[in-house]
C-alpha cells in the first residue's frame, strides 16, 4: 500500500522551510523587535505562515485577493516583490485578530516576509535535481547581501557560524531531494501522458511498463493471463499511484499542478476492492483535486453513474468516434475527441466541464517537469 506521498511531502516542505528560517533569523534582524521577541512565539508565527503561504501559493497556486498594502506601506514590497509573502503574512495576523501588530510594526512584518521569501528561494535552489556544481555558498551570500540593503535589516551573525550551518543545511536538503526523485522513478513501472488541450494542463494516463525477460514470451498467452485474471484492474490502480507521484514531482519543481484522468472500464467500479483503493490514494485534498476517473461514454449506463456518485469519485466521460450522446448534462465532465466533434449534430456552446481534444502530444513526467514537449507518434 502507498503511502500518502502529497502529505508526506507537505510535512517535509514545512519542515524544511521553518529550518530555514530558524537559521535565517539567526543572521539577518532588526532592531526593538516586539513579535518576534519571544523565540517560542516566533517559532509558531513562522510555521503557521508557511502553512498557509504553501496552500495559497504552491499546492493551490491562486491569490483571491491582495492585502500586500492594506496594512503595511513600504516601498519594499514592490522592490523586493513581496507581495506573496506579505499576503500570507497579513492573512495570519487577521485569523489570529493582532492587525495592529501589522500596522504598528512594519519593518517587523517586512523582516518576516524577507525571511520566509529566502527560505523559499533557498528551498527552489535544493529543488533543483538536475544541476550539478551548484555553488550554495554563492547563492546564500548573494542572497543575504540582497536583503542587506533594505535599510533597518542588518546582519548579527558576526562569526558566520549560523552561515555555514546554513549552507550545510541547504546541502543536506539539495541531496535528499535527489534521493526523492530516484525513489519516484522506475524505468520499469512508468505512466506516459497524452495531453489532449494546448490551454489546459489535463492529460490522460497510460500505464507502461517494460520487462525484458517477458520479451520472450508468447504475447498471446501474455494477454490471456492478463484479462483473464484482471491484471488491468491492477494496473488501474498501479497507474493511479504513479500519478500521485507525477503530483509530488510537479510540486518538488513548482510546476503549476496537472489533472490526470485515469481511463477505467465499467467493470472496475463492480469490485469494492477497486474502489476502496482507489480512493486510498485520492484522499487527500490536492490528490483528490488532480486526479480523475475517465469512462468511455459506450460504457455509461445508470448503474456506473450511480455507483461513482454514490463513492463520491469525480470522474470525465470520454465520447469518440461513434459515440451516442444525445444531450448534455451541465453537471457532468466531458471529453470530446477531435473524431466525436466531426460526427455530432449537438451544438455546444460555452461550457467549463467540457474539454475539447484539439492536441495528441505525448509526454512522461520528466517532461511535465521541464515543460517538453514532442507529439506523439
Amino acid at each position: 500500500m502507498m503511502t500518502d506521498l502529497v502529505s508526506v511531502y507537505s510535512k517535509f516542505k514545512i519542515k524544511t522551510l521553518c529550518e530555514y528560517i530558524n537559521l535565517i533569523s539567526k543572521i539577518i534582524s532588526v532592531d526593538r523587535k516586539k513579535i518576534l521577541s519571544q523565540k517560542k512565539r516566533a517559532t509558531e508565527i513562522y510555521e503557521e505562515i508557511i502553512k498557509i503561504y504553501m496552500k495559497k501559493y504552491i499546492f493551490i497556486t491562486e491569490m483571491k485577493y491582495d492585502l500586500s498594502k492594506m496594512f503595511v506601506e513600504s516601498s519594499y514590497i514592490d522592490e523586493y516583490s513581496l507581495t506573496k509573502e506579505i499576503n500570507a503574512i497579513s492573512d495570519y495576523f487577521i485569523k489570529s485578530n493582532i492587525i495592529c501588530d501589522l500596522v504598528n510594526n512594519e519593518e517587523e512584518i517586512i523582516l518576516i516576509a524577507v525571511y520566509l521569501q529566502m527560505a523559499l528561494k533557498l528551498d527552489e535552489i535544493a529543488s533543483l535535481t538536475t544541476k550539478n556544481n551548484i555553488n550554495y555558498n554563492e547563492d546564500i551570500y548573494a542572497l543575504l547581501d540582497k536583503y542587506h540593503k533594505i535599510d533597518y535589516i542588518f546582519l548579527i551573525d558576526q562569526g558566520k557560524k549560523n552561515t555555514k550551518e546554513l549552507i550545510e543545511l541547504l546541502k543536506n536538503k539539495s541531496n535528499k531531494e535527489k534521493e526523492l526523485i530516484s525513489t519516484l522513478t522506475n524505468k520499469n513501472s512508468f505512466n506516459k501522458y497524452i495531453k489532449i488541450d494546448k490551454n489546459k494542463d489535463i492529460y490522460i494516463t497510460q500505464y507502461n511498463y517494460y520487462i525484458e525477460d517477458l520479451e520472450k514470451f508468447d504475447s498471446n498467452q501474455s494477454q490471456k493471463i492478463y484479462y483473464s485474471k484482471n491484471i488491468d484492474d491492477n494496473y488501474t490502480i498501479i497507474s493511479t499511484e504513479l500519478a500521485l507521484t507525477s503530483i509530488v514531482k510537479q510540486l518538488q519543481s513548482r510546476q503549476k499542478l496537472s489533472t490526470f484522468l485515469i481511463p477505467i472500464k465499467k467493470k472496475f467500479l463492480t469490485k469494492e476492492k477497486n474502489i476502496r483503493d482507489y480512493k486510498r490514494i485520492i484522499n487527500t485534498k490536492i490528490s483528490s483535486k488532480c486526479i480523475k476517473l475517465l469512462i468511455n461514454q459506450n460504457e455509461v449506463n445508470e448503474n456506473v453513474i450511480n455507483t461513482l456518485k454514490h463513492n463520491k469519485l469525480d470522474y470525465y466521460i470520454y465520447c469518440n468516434k461513434g459515440a451516442v450522446l444525445n444531450t448534455i448534462d451541465n453537471k457532468t465532465k466531458y471529453i470530446f475527441s477531435k473524431e466525436f466533434m466531426k460526427s455530432t449534430e449537438i451544438i455546444i456552446g460555452a461550457n467549463d466541464n467540457i474539454v475539447i481534444e484539439n492536441i495528441n502530444i505525448f509526454m512522461e513526467d520528466q517532461d511535465l517537469i521541464s515543460n517538453e514537449e514532442r507529439e506523439n507518434n
